[in-house]
């Protein structure tokens, strides 16, 4: 991994959904600090969520999960949303 590919965290978001409208979404993202780049964020949210969902990752979900970080941060906490409710772990706590 590259450096823009480095995880950071533990990270805080809000409720992890379900959501109605975008701005709920964006309202539970981490907004990055001074030289952290919103991929960084994005990545670390969905291996945080597959982490603690038990999710074991092979080379190519890894792969996609790089690809999905460079999406719309809103679009990457609902999918990561989603992952915790289904595996029970969106407790509102570091995820």
């Amino acid at each position: 991994m590259g450096d823009a590919d480095q995880p950071v965290g533990p990270l805080f978001y809000g409720p992890a959904g379900p959501y109605d409208a975008e701005a709920e979404a964006t309202g539970a993202i981490v907004q990055p600090a001074e030289g952290e780049r919103p991929r960084q964020l994005n990545l670390a949210r969905l291996q945080t969520a597959a982490d603690r969902a038990g999710v074991r990752l092979g080379s190519y979900d890894t792969r996609v999960l790089r690809w999905l970080a460079e999406q719309d941060p809103a679009v990457v906490e609902v999918i990561a949303a989603m992952i915790d409710r289904a595996a029970g772990t969106n407790d509102d706590t570091y995820r």
